[in-house]
């Protein structure tokens, strides 16, 4: 299919059916002849496409295939149709249809070729279209739902890609800019931190990927994935890049491709292409086809004896070009093409396309094997359409620049037509700069480069600020040339001729220049001729621009995929190849160079647990013909496991075959991982939940459920329908006296997120009486910090609150218990060395009583006995009663007998932690 692309003559390929004509390729050359979309066609019924169109007469098309194909002869006819480039108005073309035979002489393919035999035509070059390749990179871009920017740092210039517009929901006349783009993001915090992450890149380089949230100018709420990375250029940032994704869901884009089937040596052979094969070090001839005879006359006898035969017939203007472009294209060991014209058996010269292939054994050329393809234009060589051709092909060449490119062209021109000098200006800035001009004078060119655009200065001038066609047939009297007349007259000029050369936007790249030594205005031929050049130039430029566009493109398509973690890949079904992107082979951890895939090379690649369910979703697709969106998980050669989201689509012919499946695939191992982190985190959150005694509620802010735990619904679940407490309102719990309490604690839980609030709140039971719960409420936020819904703990304190009472109560009877009574009762907390008296004490003793004094207060008579004692009893984990008698110093200093008697209590393990008790005089008792 690639040489077939390159024939420099407009044709076609089709497939018959049993009932139709199918279109199976449409090569670069008719693309640009008759100005059609390929994309419209491949894979679709001829019949049906060209029903409706004049200038294509299906009943003679069709009556000329099926005699192709019951005779199995080549067949033509001719038509006319409109020309398409108004080079004149209407144009003959005629059609030949070569059968191209497949098993048992059946006629598998028709190949249709196109050639003008009337009024002029401007050969394709046999390249395929530049805007095909941009056409392609916006359509994957598009596939996985990317939007690409591009923020120049020199001028400041942002440019968006559709789908950046569709996520930002803005029209195609949107212009952004970094402070508009900020504006975007929802909250003051990832404003800044964009901002920061921006100038970061800017001063710093490397990149930034991080998930933010946006508004757009519809108001829709998104999150989004944005990254950004930094180019340099001679050490300094000259712009950033990036991509924005919607997180969560992407919409598909496709691109329907170029539908290609195998074709055979016959579709060479029938297109009258000589197949050929040398020895590389020899150079002896191998193998020559028989088409050589019909396409030069000489026998293939002719060319096997003789090495050189084919050098000797070479025209002898083109014979130095071949020798020293063929020589070198040897040594770099590169396959190329070349062009020149050759002598026929009949003494005419036909011009010949030369494609050349190395066939390596070894890193050493084995065999030299080529093509050589009839370019003869129809009717006799056209001189401008030879030129063309040849700066097609000079254009095409990488390393020559577009100012050679433009001079060679110019140089040529003047050699066809002597008596003009013509000149290429650039359009930049507003002001014409010389881009090619081979005959001009320095001083001229000089005068005039940086010549702002301006309607009435020059004519060049003129052209790029009206956009329109200037002849100035005498400069001296023209008023436009006043500025330069001066120049002009030295060099010689006396008429001056220009025409604007404009890009498809209607914007002017670039003027065309023509200028005479004598007086005049251009002849009919001559306007025909610029119309042609200017047309050509347009052509040349704009291709020029879009390869390097293309080229950028290419690597910023590339970069994208890299930061989104995103490949595309294409399924032939018929030859059962796959055709992946770059990125999808870094993301399954394979080896480009050295990787091939079918179909069943893939499905290897996934995990074993995962690949029968991958065959029935793609076994579905081909059945049912609907796209599909799965997850995958593949294995990588070092074991690694990696998840990737993917979507497959059919694409079929006009029939309903299936011609391919195409895709995309994003690696989502890092959110996958995460995803089943928070699910086990969520897992752990509600079994730790539901283990809870206490009750965990979540409530939204219309008052309603969002998650009770078990516990909760054991204990309330009485007052719903069927104990289902999700969705019902929590004011169901309240008595109407506490609906105004709770939902001032509702506003002042959202008033401060996170912050945690305490309520306590009877709640009613089945037996008509109430619990006290203890809660524990705070406002939970999202990930940009704004109230989500309240969660709630609670405890349930109502043997607390009980407790509580009746210590109150007790404590209240102690006090006025140790009111009333004589004797001094007092409290010791032995854990804190913390004693308690009561009133008693101060009445009998008269005197305050600190703890550290009580030992030194006792008779020293008795001070050992009582501490003794004492200790004796607090360690004894059995004891819990202590009684004893000892002289106790008073507040007058003289001594009184005393009886102690008191409880101790102790904990689970034995050990003291109070003791309460009292001490009585019995002084007098003792004494009687």
């Amino acid at each position: 299919m690639e040489i077939f692309n390159v024939f420099p003559t407009p044709g076609f390929i089709i497939q018959p059916t049993l009932t139709d004509y199918i279109i199976i390729a449409i090569n670069g050359a008719f693309l640009l002849s008759e100005k059609l979309d390929r994309d419209e066609f491949i894979g679709r019924s001829f019949t049906t496409l060209f029903s409706n169109l004049p200038d294509f007469p299906i009943v003679e098309w069709t009556g000329v295939f099926r005699k192709v194909e019951s005779e199995k002869t080549t067949a033509k006819f001719a038509f006319q149709s409109p020309d398409q480039r108004n080079l004149v108005d209407v144009i003959t073309k005629e059609i030949t249809c070569t059968p191209v035979f497949g098993d048992e002489k059946a006629v598998q393919y028709i190949l249709c070729t196109v050639t003008a035999v009337t009024g002029l035509a401007m050969d394709a070059s046999g390249n395929q279209s530049i805007e095909d390749g941009i056409a392609v990179y916006k359509d994957q871009l598009e596939m996985g739902c990317i939007g690409a920017w591009d923020l120049d740092l020199v001028s400041n210039k942002v440019v968006w890609n559709s789908v950046q517009r569709e996520i930002h929901e803005v029209d195609a006349f949107y212009q952004p800019t970094l402070t508009s783009i900020i504006s975007f993001y929802k909250i003051n915090k990832e404003k800044s931190m964009i901002a920061e992450l921006v100038e970061d890149a800017r001063n710093n380089g490397g990149r930034y990927d991080v998930e933010v949230s946006m508004i757009s100018a519809k108001g829709n709420e998104k999150l989004v994935r944005a990254a950004g990375q930094v180019t340099y250029k001679d050490n300094r940032a000259i712009r950033i890049h990036g991509v924005t994704q919607i997180i969560k869901s992407y919409q598909k884009h496709t691109a329907v491709e170029l539908s290609s089937s195998p074709l055979s040596i016959s579709l060479m052979e029938s297109a009258g292409i000589v197949v050929w094969e040398i020895d590389a070090q020899s150079t002896n001839l191998l193998y020559l086809s028989e088409n050589v005879v019909a396409l030069l006359g000489y026998s293939v006898a002719q060319w096997r004896d003789d090495s050189s035969f084919w050098k000797q017939r070479i025209h002898p203007a083109d014979l130095d070009f071949v020798d020293k472009n063929y020589d070198l294209r040897l040594k770099k060991r590169k396959d190329f093409s070349i062009w020149f014209r050759i002598q026929t058996a009949r003494g005419l010269y036909k011009r010949l396309k030369c494609i050349v292939s190395f066939v390596d054994e070894a890193g050493l050329p084995l065999k030299l094997r080529g093509l050589l393809i009839d370019t003869t234009e129809p009717n006799g060589v056209n001189e401008i359409g030879m030129l063309e051709k040849r700066i097609l092909k000079l254009n095409g060449q990488e390393d020559v620049s577009i100012q050679d490119v433009l001079l060679a062209y110019l140089d040529e021109v003047e050699a066809i037509y002597p008596k003009m000098k013509c000149a290429i200006f650039q359009v930049k800035d507003s002001k014409l700069y010389k881009w090619a001009a081979p005959s001009l004078p320095t001083a001229y060119l000089i005068a005039i480069d940086g010549l702002p655009v301006n309607k009435s200065v020059g004519c060049s001038g003129a052209v790029a600020f009206l956009k329109q066609n200037i002849f100035i047939p005498d400069v001296e009297t023209d008023p436009r040339c006043a500025k330069y007349r001066r120049q002009l007259v030295k060099a010689g000029i006396k008429a001056s001729w220009s025409y604007p050369i404009m890009n498809a936007n209607n914007e002017v790249l670039a003027t065309l220049g023509v200028y005479f030594d004598e007086a005049r205005l251009p002849n009919s031929e001559e306007l025909l001729f610029l119309k042609r050049t200017t047309r050509f130039l347009k052509l040349i430029i704009e291709n020029r621009m879009n390869i390097e566009m293309l080229k950028e493109n290419n690597m910023l398509m590339q970069q994208c995929q890299d930061m989104a973690h995103f490949g595309i890949w294409s399924w032939n079904v018929v030859s059962n190849t796959l055709t992946w992107s770059d990125p999808l082979y870094k993301i399954f951890g394979l080896d480009q160079a050295t990787y091939k895939t079918t179909f069943e090379d893939y499905l290897n690649l996934l995990h074993p647990d995962n690949r029968e369910a991958i065959s029935v979703v793609f076994g579905g697709v081909l059945s049912t013909k609907k796209e599909a969106r799965f997850e995958e998980k593949i294995v990588r050669p070092n074991g690694e496991i990696r998840f990737l989201k993917s979507f497959a689509k059919v694409v079929m012919n006009e029939a309903g075959v299936v011609l391919k499946l195409i895709g995309a695939s994003m690696d989502i191992t890092e959110s996958k991982n995460m995803q089943e982190e928070l699910l086990k985190s969520e897992s752990h959150f509600r079994n730790l939940a539901e283990s809870q005694t206490n009750y965990v509620t979540r409530i939204n802010f219309e008052g309603r459920f969002t998650y009770c735990n078990d516990q909760c619904i054991a204990d309330f679940g009485w007052l719903y329908d069927n104990q289902v407490l999700l969705g019902r309102s929590v004011y169901k719990l309240l008595m109407p006296i506490q609906y105004q309490r709770f939902y001032d604690l509702a506003e002042n839980c959202i008033s401060e997120p996170n912050k945690v609030y305490n309520v306590e709140i009877e709640m009613p039971t089945p037996d008509g009486k109430f619990k006290v719960v203890l809660w524990h409420v705070v406002c939970l936020t999202d990930s940009n910090g704004l109230p989500l819904e309240m969660q709630s703990i609670g405890i349930d304190v109502t043997e607390q609150k009980l407790a509580n009472e009746a210590l109150s109560i007790n404590n209240e009877r102690y006090k006025y218990v140790t009111m009333a009574s004589n004797d001094a009762i007092y409290d010791w907390d032995i854990s804190k060395d913390d004693i308690h008296w009561g009133a008693g004490y101060r009445r009998l003793f008269k005197n305050k009583f600190p703890l550290n004094k009580w030992v030194s207060d006792i008779h020293p008579e008795d001070r050992m006995r009582v501490e003794n004692s004492l200790r004796a009893v607090l360690a004894d984990q059995e004891k819990h009663i202590w009684s004893i008698n000892y002289q106790w110093k008073k507040g007058e200093g003289n001594y009184s007998i005393v009886e102690e008697n008191s409880y101790i209590l102790r904990d689970i393990t034995g050990t003291a932690i109070r003791m309460i008790g009292g001490m009585r005089e019995i002084t007098n008792r003792t004494d009687n």
